[in-house]
């Protein structure tokens, strides 16, 4: 199988092979250079401006490391893990600008969540085509990619307190912000895994791993990710994209419109909109600020 390897500063290498890429190569997957993984907090933290699509390729990798750590224990077989990377791979597939943010509006309004835009991309677009034409099955992809498949140890994989998804994003949030708190064994972890009733589980030796793992999370949570000042940032970004989603028709969108969408675009669309009335004006000024990092204040905690 022909593959390249993407050099990778959390990773050193991650592999891709040849059908992967044709997936990576799509304008579909492209787009998610284009959302950064932490939407607000590099105006707090300056290196997070990392993307969805490190962060997916990331997934991928570690994910394929679970599964072949699983193989060794004739629990997965090579098409297993052949899945595996492509569900880790299309895991965020369905993220819209400023990652959840956006995902707010369209669940408040059309109660739609990035899995079900997710799904919707994979089964819809080129992206499921060159799933299909290179022998794999681009629903079982879906289920795994979003947790759905009957065998709940693969979906945990994906998308569980042990996944490939937690595991990449700590490192890779813990690295681009700068702060010291993300430092977890992700090969121990994936070469401890294996699999009881059904379910992911954990060789007993590595349990001070996985209790790293989860103080390192709660510790990016409270230093990172609610951060008082990322937060504020966030607030605002959903506050304007609130007022101005008549103006904008946001949530009204169909999937190709979907998306043309970005960090930027939608921030520029905030900037030019018209002042025609209150709720235009206020959404202007609030994306105005957060351009100019003039962010909201705490009053309390």
């Amino acid at each position: 199988m022909t593959h390249l390897d993407i050099i990778d500063p959390i990773h050193d290498f991650v592999r891709v092979y040849d059908n992967e890429l044709k997936i990576i190569d799509t304008p579909i997957f492209q787009r998610l250079r284009r959302i950064r993984q932490l939407s607000g907090a590099h105006l707090i933290y300056p290196g997070a401006q990392h993307t969805r699509f490190e962060h997916s390729l990331g997934v991928m990798h570690i994910a394929s490391m679970a599964g072949q750590a699983l193989a060794e224990k004739g629990v997965v077989s090579f098409d297993d893990i052949q899945n595996l990377r492509l569900a880790g791979l299309l895991h965020d597939i369905g993220h819209g600008p400023f990652s959840h943010l956006f995902e707010e509006i369209f669940e408040e309004k059309r109660k739609i969540s990035h899995e079900d835009l997710g799904r919707d991309i994979i089964l819809k677009t080129e992206i499921g085509d060159i799933i299909s034409k290179n022998g794999f099955d681009k629903k079982l992809i879906t289920k795994l990619a979003f947790g759905d498949s009957k065998l709940q140890f693969m979906n945990e994989i994906i998308s569980g307190a042990l996944s490939a998804d937690i595991m990449d994003y700590l490192l890779r949030d813990g690295y681009f912000t700068g702060a010291e708190h993300a430092k977890i064994d992700h090969h121990r972890l994936t070469h401890s895994l294996d699999v009881y009733k059904n379910k992911l589980a954990l060789d007993k030796s590595s349990l001070v791993n996985f209790e790293t793992m989860m103080i390192s999370r709660y510790q990016m949570f409270k230093a990172v990710y609610f951060h008082k000042t990322v937060r504020a940032g966030e607030v605002m970004l959903l506050e304007a994209m609130d007022l101005a989603e008549g103006e904008l028709g946001l949530s009204s969108m169909n999937l190709d419109e979907y998306l043309q969408l970005s960090d930027d675009v939608i921030l520029a669309k905030l900037l030019n909109l018209p002042e025609h009335n209150s709720k235009l004006k206020a959404s202007k000024k609030i994306a105005t600020d957060y351009l100019n990092r003039n962010l909201f204040k705490s009053v309390f905690e």
